[in-house]
């Protein structure tokens, strides 16, 4: 699916799981929710950083033609941003040899991978303090990636490396196109859904 169209998901599975969980802007403070919700949208186009200029990449300034572009502007800028652009490019130039190496929809959608990284940040979050709210909000967000991307045509390998074939809907006829109608369908329907759950729940 569309980075546009993760984000979206993203934010609506954070906060319908969060309040699902029990975590309401009513017990949590509305701040800590919201912010817990932004960080399950933006964890959600974390497994599209395998691809060049994915909305993840973009939002950093590390997309491929973006990164090269604003290289390009070098005269016109000052020292402090140049060396920044240089590192910008250095970083979208690694990430691009990741992706060559890597296919799209790789280890970045396995299960496993997503649990290692969610529990990576668990620890981080216990490291340095950080409200245990937001690794629920990660684990949620990376999860509705893997959920959304599940629903298209070619599916994920969710399972892999022990398993090595594609997951999806059983019935092909009612697998998305990325890009196509059916996904914002979808997305209208889940965020319908996300919102009477929502309501129903606050």
């Amino acid at each position: 699916m569309m980075g546009e169209t993760h984000f979206i998901l993203g934010a609506a599975a954070t906060a319908t799981g969060l309040v699902t969980l029990g975590y309401t802007p009513a017990n949590v403070g509305s701040g800590h929710f919201l912010l817990a919700v932004g960080v399950g949208a933006l964890v959600a186009l974390l497994p599209d950083i395998d691809a060049p200029d994915t909305l993840i990449r973009r939002i950093f300034g590390l997309g491929s033609r973006q990164a090269r572009q604003r290289l390009r502007r070098w005269r016109r800028e000052d020292l402090i941003t140049n060396l920044l652009n240089l590192l910008r490019y250095l970083i979208a130039r690694l990430l691009d040899g990741l992706a060559w190496l890597l296919p799209h929809r790789g280890p970045t959608h396995w299960l496993i991978v997503a649990v290692a990284l969610t529990y990576g940040f668990y620890l981080l979050c216990v490291w340095y303090g950080w409200p245990l709210l937001w690794w629920r909000a990660f684990a949620l967000g990376y999860g509705s990636h893997l959920f959304a991307d599940s629903l298209t045509i070619n599916g994920i390998k969710l399972f892999a490396p022990f398993y090595p074939k594609a997951v999806g809907l059983p019935i092909k006829l009612l697998r998305i196109r990325t890009g196509g109608w059916q996904e914002s369908g979808v997305l209208v329907s889940l965020l319908l859904g996300c919102l009477g759950w929502l309501a129903y729940t606050a």
